[in-house]
């Protein structure tokens, strides 16, 4: 079986039906369907048989979905501009990197092995704006517990009877021209522990970059912004202040959540006032902000909510759901807004 049709039977596990009808809409392709399987079979394969979807198209929207969203990003600068240098403006990557024996070839459409753990099996050059980009995606091997059914015990009792099955995530590092380096990491249910598979990650392919070579990128300013209301008005519409904990050293912590979907917590008088009295402090800090945002939806449709959380480590953040490349790159510049070498603290 070819990449391809691997990567046909694998698009449920990669991407939602949203982002899927989207894609056939937007080629003038019939997108209703009970389910995935149709989708795929009545929908996907007649427009690749007539050249409607092309092999490049469905590599790409594979790519978009597969490296966005649903994770836990950390944000580092790289620290020697040689190591930029190598990458973009040079031929090592063929000539030396490609030549390990365990790296696979530059730009080709690779899916991970079944039983591949902590394994790089796709490197390829691509653009961030006016950057380009180098990405480096990783395959680790994790487990996850599935419900099977139920079983009579004696006394009329029932007992729940649960299997864990492995499963692949899928983990990428993205270097930029720019110097900026993200360590994308595919979310799980234990949420916590990213820092560690970070630095793992990146120790797995020391001859492009290591960690000692990684700065972290501080978003602590963008947190303490998130109370600003002149932050908010450059933010788009949708973007609502949603959640956040903020904590005294050695004293009290203050956590505020908002419910409706339409409003912030900056929307309510009485908790800005609350933040404030809080704040006055100088040992208060802020440890997480979480935003949302709303995307609407059709008249009989429920709203996409995307919620981006700022962690309590110094340059992790997370984004709840699966996101076109658009609006990744949309959060990860508001993010950086000040731009990466205003991000050293």
């Amino acid at each position: 079986m070819n990449a391809i049709e691997r990567a046909v039977k694998r698009l449920p596990d990669v991407s939602t039906r949203a982002h899927f009808e989207a894609f056939l809409k937007e080629r003038s392709i019939p997108h209703s369907a009970d389910n995935w399987a149709d989708l795929i079979d009545k929908r996907l394969r007649p427009a690749m048989q007539d050249g409607r979807v092309t092999a490049a198209e469905l590599i790409r929207f594979y790519r978009e979905m597969e490296e966005h969203g649903a994770q836990h990003v950390l944000l580092y600068g790289v620290k020697d501009r040689a190591v930029l240098k190598r990458l973009f403006q040079s031929d090592w990557t063929k000539t030396k990197f490609c030549a390990r024996g365990d790296v696979p070839d530059l730009d080709a459409f690779l899916l991970p092995d079944g039983d591949a753990d902590l394994s790089l099996y796709e490197i390829r050059y691509d653009r961030r704006g006016q950057y380009r980009t180098f990405v480096m995606k990783f395959c680790t091997i994790r487990q996850t517990v599935r419900f099977v059914g139920e079983e009579e015990r004696p006394g009329s009792r029932f007992a729940r009877i649960y299997a864990t099955e492995p499963y692949q995530a899928v983990n990428v590092i993205r270097i930029c021209e720019s110097g900026l380096c993200e360590v994308r990491l595919r979310s799980h249910k234990r949420n916590f522990g990213y820092q560690a598979e970070a630095h793992a990650l990146v120790g797995l392919v020391p001859d492009v970059v290591t960690l000692d070579g990684l700065r972290e990128i501080s978003l602590s300013r963008i947190k303490d912004d998130a109370f600003d209301k002149a932050f908010h008005d450059d933010l788009p519409g949708a973007f609502r202040l949603r959640h956040s904990r903020l904590s005294e050293v050695d004293g009290p912590t203050l956590e505020l959540s908002m419910g409706a979907l339409d409003r912030g917590l900056l929307d309510s008088k009485y908790v800005v006032d609350g933040l404030n009295a809080f704040r006055r402090s100088s040992d208060v800090r802020t440890d997480r902000v979480g935003f949302w945002l709303v995307q609407e939806a059709g008249e009989d449709e429920a709203p996409t909510v995307i919620k981006i959380e700022l962690t309590d480590v110094l340059n992790e953040f997370a984004v709840s759901r699966q996101v076109d490349v658009i609006h990744y790159e949309a959060i990860l510049d508001i993010l950086l807004k000040d731009g990466l070498e205003t991000s050293k603290r």
